[in-house]
């Protein structure tokens, strides 16, 4: 790779990052007009990214992206840069996007130089389709595309290899998990102990199975009474959302107040966030490679499948998902599946007529 590739400097002003040691804070800010400059086939993809993709496609949306998805794609375009000099959108042809394919599987990264993970590839890569897709004409699939060039060119992604997919935990494990928070030590709130602040994350999100954007972005001011009124600002659906809060809940919630303005607040990165519940695995004893993923996706999972004992319409209404497939097949537990599908077909079996009832029509023959 290249190294002597710098990206534009237009693409700082629309991430902005302060961080320390274990401290980072994104924001975004689109400056005003940018979609209005001009743009042609001889534009650089870097200059396309600034001037129209940023503050138009990520942030000019009824919900922009989060400044880490603006993040997550000027890294991509760095690398874009780096490796093939970021040549015109009339010079982007399939050799170059093979080139930059090669180079990001080679390519290594980090302090000690580590090759990029499948999964990273595949990321930035399926950034760069969006993006390159832009530049194209409008289709159904891309209503908001320049038109700059008759045909975008096409990456393919490559299928990045099978990782071990998060589970739910048993209830011997979620006890195993309560009872390891007693010795979190971690974040450091004044007036907060660590333990009576994962005791209630833990218990808020297998009573509600909420998303951790969600769960991270809740205030004090939401909680009114025994619901969580939730804004569109922390869904992933962009919807306003009211949920019903187990007094379980309420209590442990209550038992960390302070006069902050998050409940949830930590002072730490999502890194650190991540090494926590790494902690609190290995405190508990769950040091598996099966539970290697196992964070707080897997308590909402654990929430899922609980509530799918009964009802898994109940269960996929919880989760918040469009399609009951989805629900079925990712999140509750195979076995809780399989008996609450047998418990329907028979029910549904039991509720069909009997032949023994049918009558022949003796008007015919």
């Amino acid at each position: 790779m290249s190294t002597d590739y710098q990206p534009p400097s237009a693409s700082v002003p629309f991430l902005r990052i302060h961080h320390d040691e274990e401290f980072e804070v994104y924001e975004t800010e689109a400056p005003a007009n940018a979609c209005d400059r001009s743009l042609s086939d001889r534009s650089l993809l870097s200059e396309f990214f600034d001037q129209f993709f940023v503050p138009c496609w990520l942030l000019g949306r009824p919900k922009p992206a989060s400044p880490k998805t603006v993040l997550s794609y000027t890294e991509t375009i760095r690398w874009w840069g780096e490796a093939t000099g970021d040549p015109p959108l009339t010079h982007i042809t399939d050799l170059v996007v093979s080139e930059f394919i090669g180079s990001l599987l080679t390519a290594r990264a980090g302090r000690i130089g580590q090759q990029l993970s499948p999964s990273t590839v595949a990321k930035h890569l399926r950034q760069l389709r969006t993006l390159l897709a832009q530049t194209g004409p409008r289709t159904s699939f891309t209503p908001r595309s320049q038109g700059i060039l008759a045909h975008a060119p096409y990456v393919e992604v490559p299928s990045p290899p099978s990782i071990i997919r998060c589970g739910d935990f048993t209830d011997e494990e979620f006890a195993r998990l309560l009872v390891a928070s007693r010795v979190m030590t971690g974040p450091r709130l004044d007036g907060v102990e660590p333990a009576a602040w994962w005791n209630a994350l833990l218990l808020l999100i297998y009573w509600t199975g909420l998303r951790k954007q969600t769960y991270l972005g809740l205030e004090w001011t939401m909680l009114v009474e025994d619901y969580f009124e939730i804004p569109c600002r922390i869904m992933k659906g962009g919807k306003p959302f009211v949920q019903y809060v187990h007094p379980e809940v309420v209590a442990a919630i209550e038992a960390i107040w302070t006069p902050r303005l998050l409940i949830f607040e930590f002072p730490h990165s999502d890194r650190w966030f991540h090494r926590q519940w790494q902690r609190l695995r290995n405190e508990a004893g769950l040091k598996g490679r099966e539970y290697l993923y196992r964070s707080g996706h897997a308590v909402r999972k654990t929430h899922v499948t609980e509530i799918a004992r009964d009802d898994q319409v109940a269960a996929q209404v919880s989760a918040g998902h469009k399609a009951f497939d989805t629900t079925t097949r990712f999140y509750v537990n195979r076995r809780v599946r399989e008996d609450g599908d047998r418990q329907i077909r028979k029910e549904a079996i039991l509720r069909m007529r009997s032949p023994s009832t049918f009558q022949p029509n003796r008007d015919e023959g």
